[in-house]
């Protein structure tokens, strides 16, 4: 049915200023950290290879509470000026002369910070983001469609573990900000698979782990936790291998890192961060004691466990275009969070406990005037954070439960296969996911959709009577709603009668 609703075209459109110039694209940083948890500051360099796609004077990239080094510089020109923009997060360098379309170089960024307290960027206990903070870590392309691959050193004591994305490699270069000191090391690790800034993480600090590996045997998994507590990460040790081992089949493609590892962390400000191979969790949500947790707490163990590692494909494998789509990430995590929980757990009912941790949740932030479509414009650094809500999470949940419920679970899950083949380690926005739906189940799912994810409110439905006919085996797929401004959407309709339970 075709809605009679104006569609915001801003949700598809233009990101406005704060987005940086594609003059310039990254494609390989090497990042090199001296860490000193003690004096609690660190220095280093990123060096970034770039290739300017449009003739500029000036290279544009985020960086925050950095300290830039004056003698950063290109090596093809070493004469630069430096630009900070506070309000928009940027720094920019402008040179003395244009580079030309296809020109390639390296871009040498020293810079220095202090190890925050403030649970955002780099700072004690862990470094951790995914809302556009990793820019306090290391100057970079901070967007989530400026993907690249990062190779990581990290000199730190001796006596401490340093976690990174991809696993220890000692054949590493390591560049001039690096030397060997008494008392300190230097672990550097592999380069990573291309992926976006966001996803980029790195650990310091006195740590143990317990380890299990997958049933093929070649992937191992990793729980760590501060000294002391690993006794309590055997339980989402297990849930993690069953999980990785889940979704290898359920999206049809292999977890494509060497490993995979889940640390548990104090005073962490997520509830957890999916990290392409280092996942971070809040202690509560990761660590699990037998003999004094509940039932309820082992269930979202296991559910934040398989929210994480379902955005090792959908998120990190297939990334949002930009943070407009975040419910692409976010809604699809949350509701295969549960799935994978099920799968494992299925004597638990779990999807009883979704209709109350989701779906109500959703619908209550949904009721207010306040609230904001699951699409949603963002054209601004402080705007990211706002949109990590029940409306990108729980309501966008529902909606793709809804979903995979009209078009049958096998089509769906042959619909998520074709959008991740069709887009591996690039970017998609929510019309690419339902392109995908489209074209698998032949319905008109971008029709149908559209009021779903570009509206506020929920669809209500209007009464309605159908008649059951002997011999008859269906019913329309679905009916009218009542629209916020006046119009009807596709709403649809799921029977259940004695014969198909």
């Amino acid at each position: 049915m075709n809605h009679q609703c104006p569609i915001d075209p801003s949700i598809a459109g233009s990101y406005d200023k704060c987005v940086l110039p594609s003059d310039v694209i990254p494609s390989d940083y090497v990042i090199e950290l001296h860490v000193n948890l003690n004096s609690s500051e660190f220095f280093g360099l990123v060096i970034v290879e770039i290739a300017i796609v449009n003739t500029t004077n000036k290279i544009v990239l985020n960086a925050k509470d950095l300290s830039i080094s004056r003698k950063s510089l290109l090596i093809i020109d070493s004469k630069n000026n430096i630009l900070y923009d506070d309000k928009k997060e940027q720094i920019s360098f402008e040179f003395l002369r244009d580079f030309q379309t296809g020109m390639k170089g390296s871009l040498y960024v020293y810079f220095q910070a202090n190890i925050g307290d403030k649970l955002i960027g780099f700072y004690k206990s862990t470094y951790n983001t995914n809302d556009g903070t990793i820019r306090r870590a290391f100057p970079c392309w901070d967007e989530p469609d400026k993907k690249a691959k990062f190779t990581i050193s990290l000199q730190v004591r001796n006596h401490l573990t340093a976690l990174s994305n991809m696993n220890e490699n000692v054949n590493v270069v390591k560049h001039i900000s690096l030397s060997h000191e008494e008392g300190w090391k230097i672990v550097s690790f592999a380069t990573s698979v291309t992926m976006s800034t966001y996803l980029v993480a790195f650990v310091v600090g006195e740590i143990e782990f317990i380890e299990a590996f997958t049933k093929n045997g070649n992937i191992p998994v990793r729980v760590y936790a501060p000294i002391g507590f690993i006794h309590q990460g055997h339980f989402a040790l297990d849930v993690g291998v069953k999980t990785l081992d889940f979704f290898t089949e359920y999206f049809g493609e292999s977890y494509p890192l060497p490993k995979m590892d889940m640390i548990a962390i104090p005073d962490f400000a997520s509830g957890a961060m999916e990290n392409w191979g280092l996942v971070t969790y809040r202690m509560t949500l990761l660590l699990f004691d037998d003999q004094s947790s509940t039932l309820k707490t082992k269930q979202q163990v296991a559910y934040v466990v398989g929210h994480e590692l379902a955005h090792q494909w959908f998120g990190n494998l297939v990334t949002m275009q930009w943070w407009s789509d975040l419910w692409l990430n976010e809604g699809f995590a949350t509701w295969a969070g549960w799935l994978a929980a099920d799968h494992i757990f299925p004597k638990w009912e779990i999807w009883t406990e979704f209709v109350v941790d989701d779906l109500q949740s959703g619908l209550a932030l949904d009721s207010l005037r306040s609230s904001h479509p699951i699409e949603v414009p963002v054209r601004d650094p402080s705007e990211i954070s706002q949109i990590f809500d029940s409306i990108s999470y729980s309501k966008g949940a529902s909606v793709i439960r809804m979903l995979e419920a009209y078009l049958g679970p096998k089509v769906f899950q042959k619909g998520l296969q074709n959008y991740i083949q069709k887009h591996l380690y690039s970017n998609a926005r929510t019309d690419d996911l339902w392109a995908a739906l489209d074209a698998t189940s032949g319905k008109d799912v971008t029709q149908m959709m559209a009021l779903w994810t570009r509206k506020i409110g929920v669809r209500v439905a209007l009464g309605f009577t159908f008649f059951l006919v002997s011999g008859f085996d269906g019913l329309p797929s679905h009916t009218l709603a009542v629209d916020t401004c006046g119009g009807a959407a596709s709403v649809p309709v799921l029977w259940r009668c004695a014969a198909h339970r």
